[in-house]
């Protein structure tokens, strides 16, 4: 059994990840075990759930915490990344402003974006192309997930 902590029904949190990642309800249960499997063989709270759209990547970021016989699964927002090269255009503006952290990591940059405004995000970033239909699960190093964890 999976549950969502911060006293939104799951439901709330289904609906976040499948908005986001542009998914069918029947792909989620899969998505969700890999992701809480991915957590627990790392041993780390901060799972992140990929795709890329027009050469660019966005992950849910989720907080994953073992509780007996069930998961906590809170959804903390969407990071999206573009590359340091990227032109700044009226898209791109738009992630900024929805932005509530900004970083650098190597080659890219991390635009860190709430839950409620993450389906806008992506749908802005993806408009005039489909995402890629890989969609990987990696975990966040826990010195990194804080970070966006509030």
């Amino acid at each position: 059994m999976m549950k969502n902590p911060r006293g939104d029904p799951l439901m709330r949190s289904i609906d976040t990840i499948i908005e986001v990642l542009n998914l069918s309800s029947n792909k989620i249960n899969e998505i969700i075990k890999n992701a809480v499997i991915k957590s627990e063989e790392l041993g780390e709270p901060y799972t992140l759930i990929c795709r890329k759209c027009n050469n660019r990547e966005f992950c849910l970021l989720l907080k994953i915490t073992p509780v007996p016989e069930e998961y906590l699964i809170d959804v903390l927002g969407c990071i999206i990344y573009l590359s340091r090269n990227e032109k700044i255009t009226p898209d791109i503006e738009m992630i900024i402003r929805f932005s509530k952290i900004i970083r650098t990591n190597n080659e890219r940059i991390a635009f860190y974006i709430t839950p409620e405004l993450s389906g806008k995000a992506v749908k802005i970033l993806c408009r005039d192309h489909s995402p890629d239909e890989k969609i990987t699960v990696k975990a966040l190093p826990y010195e990194e997930g804080i970070i966006y964890d509030e």
